[in-house]
């Protein structure tokens, strides 16, 4: 579950006070307003910002007020590499999109975003402004230098590229969802109305692929529960090209039997309600149907009906997780869970059914777990028509896979130590890049460099695994498109973050910085302290504590607010610049009140492994790992110990609300965004953890 989610139109907000003081009460409101605040404008850093140049007294207005809020830490440039005989990076200043020279660093003004304008100048009614706008914002969709990218220009819709003029496709795009170009560049598809549509760029010819126009029968359009807990929040494309341009693949979903669920909204003065047909736990789900497009055929206006795949029924049902084209192979590849994900399987369908002389799927792999299955990462393709695979089992830890183009071979190609978070694959398939921390599980990340070619089973010690950034911290990463180049975004809980370009030849020391952010206070802030709490049962997680800092002649006891969000693999406590939270924390700290920041078993453990254990019951193994944290607290010198309050935000919110009704060791508590009742959220969520409501009554 996401850290913002839909709880926010049914959220609660608990309170629950023994006897403390006034000061705590007020401090602890405080924390609920600008806990508010920050998660309703997570993006609150792109607002207008205060004139004022010498940094102001830390405040809750110069932390989140939309107008009034000061620029404490800088804005970091976003960057985009691009394809071409030698790789582009691109990266964004106030003044446009400059070109960074991959030998020296040093940038120039892009020609790629300036000729993009030009063509984009030359269709009637697109002035310089508009172009230029429309240009820059095109510039992250393109994969290569020559690639064409769609461009929404107000209400119509054109394409363009830097080699051929540009041309709208119609005036009135308003409707057109999901807008997609083929990766030959020669189509466009997109959704309107339930239904699924194709364009012929050279010609204009447009075709309908779809005549359900239906509310419930929804064909390459994600429902709600789709996009939010598989294919994630925001994306509700339900279709995919292959390389060639020559098939569509397709999600059909139907949603006829799930009852419409009323979601209350402020929106309007007087309130209103939408509905909206949503699968609580145990409710039925959202049928998905796999099908295949055969497009080879478009150009005359002939495209026959789709090949069905896969099918979810009452009687079976099932959930589509992932969909792939093999970019080596003409494969169709995708991911199958049963309704409460307990098993996963990687299935394909080759060639020979893309031409339509086959109809059955093949498999590839199948994974059963002990408890349940996440949604899997895309994989990494090979030129053999084998792929890597990101997989927790069965050891219950993210490792690399390598498995062979029939499924005869799978074997582990990263260290058992080392949870995989993200990776690439070189086009030549010779080496991988990956993400991770071997050190300290889930507090750090790093980048690491994995030698393809080498064969045996990773489980021993011999696996060359070599380690790209070394500095402590957070190192946010984007490589070039062969792998030899990448921009580092690294920063800690103390420093902003610092942007350079690095090559990924673990022999080369040669960095380039791109930008620095500089942190501008007042004066200078508290140093986190990051611990690690150990367990009854010998387990250990991480906590981070800010608190002010005290002078001998000074020892009264501080209030402690935690923070927690412990929701499955899903840490909160990082070695990273955290924005206006760091800011918040130090504020605190200035009013004379704690903050730990904590992880438990199940967000930050070892692993899935230690995941599982809260498998069909929320809350309780959670709680038990707070109350650790409480009695580590308690037995600190600096601690008040009547003074310990509780706070957290979505899965957070909901382990609040049940520490507050299920303990009597905090203060006071406050929820926001919670699930106060797991039988009122989703089924595709709820199931995954928690299992079929009739087979898991005494769940929480």
């Amino acid at each position: 579950m996401p850290k913002t989610h839909i709880e926010y139109r049914r959220s609660s907000v608990s309170l629950r006070f023994s006897a403390v003081g006034w000061l705590t009460l007020l401090c602890l409101i405080t924390v609920f307003v600008t806990s508010t605040l920050a998660q309703d404008n997570p993006h609150a850093a792109d607002a207008a910002k205060s004139p004022v140049k010498e940094p102001p007294v830390l405040s809750l207005e110069s932390i989140f007020h939309p107008e009034q809020k000061f620029d404490y830490d800088g804005k970091v440039p976003s960057t985009h590499w691009l394809e071409d005989t030698s790789p582009v990076l691109l990266i964004r200043r106030d003044s446009g999109w400059k070109q960074v020279d991959l030998d020296s660093g040093k940038e120039t003004d892009s020609e790629i975003a300036k000729k993009l304008a030009e063509n984009l100048a030359t269709l009637e009614g697109v002035d310089e402004k508009l172009s230029v706008s429309a240009a820059n914002s095109a510039i992250t969709s393109l994969k290569k230098v020559t690639s064409p990218a769609l461009v929404r220009l107000e209400k119509s819709l054109a394409v363009v590229s830097t080699s051929l003029p540009a041309k709208r496709l119609t005036q009135d795009a308003s409707k057109w969802g999901n807008t997609t170009l083929d990766p030959t560049g020669r189509r466009v598809a997109y959704t309107q109305d339930g239904d699924l549509f194709l364009v012929d760029i050279a010609t204009g010819r447009s075709m309908r692929l779809t005549q359900d126009d239906s509310d419930t029968l929804l064909d390459g359009v994600l429902d709600w529960t789709y996009q939010e807990e598989i294919f994630g929040r925001g994306n509700f494309r339900g279709f995919w090209f292959s390389p060639d341009g020559e098939s569509l693949a397709m999600l059909r979903i139907d949603i006829s039997g799930i009852e419409p669920y009323m979601l209350g909204s402020s929106g309007a003065p007087r309130g209103e309600a939408d509905a909206t047909r949503y699968p609580k736990a145990g409710d039925p789900i959202p049928h998905a149907s796999l099908v295949l497009w055969n497009l080879s055929r478009f150009e005359q206006g002939a495209v026959p009906p789709p090949q069905t795949i896969e099918q979810s029924t009452d009687t079976d049902e099932r959930i589509v997780t992932g969909v792939w084209w093999h970019p080596h192979r003409r494969r169709l590849m995708y991911s199958l869970s049963d309704r409460v994900q307990s098993w996963r399987e990687l299935r394909y369908v080759d060639d020979e059914f893309v031409g339509e002389t086959s109809v059955q799927s093949k498999l590839l792999l199948r994974e059963e777990s002990p408890t349940w299955v996440e949604p899997p990462a895309e994989p990494g393709f090979l030129s053999d028509g084998g792929l890597i695979w990101r997989s927790e089992l069965p050891t219950g830890k993210y490792r690399l896979y390598r498995i062979s183009s029939d499924g005869s071979s799978v074997t582990p190609i990263t260290p058992e130590g080392l949870a995989v978070r993200d990776f690439f694959v070189s086009p030549d398939a010779s080496f991988a890049l990956l993400t991770g921390d071997i050190k300290t599980r889930t507090v750090e990340q790093h980048l690491y460099r994995i030698n393809l070619a080498q064969t045996g089973n990773a489980s021993s010690d011999a696996i060359d695994l070599q380690t790209l950034t070394s500095t402590a911290g957070w190192h946010g990463v984007s490589n070039s498109p062969a792998g030899d180049y990448f921009v580092d975004v690294h920063s800690d809980s103390m420093t902003p973050a610092t942007v350079s370009l690095r090559s990924t030849d673990p022999a080369s020391t040669w960095s380039a910085v791109l930008h620095q952010s500089k942190l501008t206070l007042p004066s200078k802030m508290n140093a986190p302290e990051f611990i690690r709490i150990t367990t009854s049962d010998g387990l250990d997680f991480p906590g981070m504590i800010v608190r002010p800092k005290t002078s001998k002649g000074n020892q009264k006891p501080l209030a402690v607010v935690i923070e927690t969000y412990g929701g499955p693999q899903a840490p909160v406590v990082t070695n990273r610049w955290p924005g206006p939270q760091a800011l918040y924390r130090e504020l605190l700290a200035r009013q004379g009140i704690a903050t730990l920041v904590i992880d438990n078993r199940s967000s930050a453990g070892r692993g899935l492994v230690d995941t599982w254990s809260i498998h069909k019951r929320f809350g309780q193994i959670e709680l038990q790992d707070l109350l650790t944290s409480v009695d580590w607290l308690k037995q600190q010198p600096w601690v008040d110990k009547d003074r310990i309050a509780l706070r957290g935000w979505s899965y957070g919110g909901y382990l609040t609300l049940y520490a507050l009704t299920h303990s009597d060791v905090f203060a006071a508590g406050i929820a926001g965004g919670s699930v106060s009742d797991f039988r009122e959220y989703d089924a595709f969520y709820t199931e995954r953890y928690m299992g079929l409501p009739k087979d898991n009554v005494e769940g929480v």
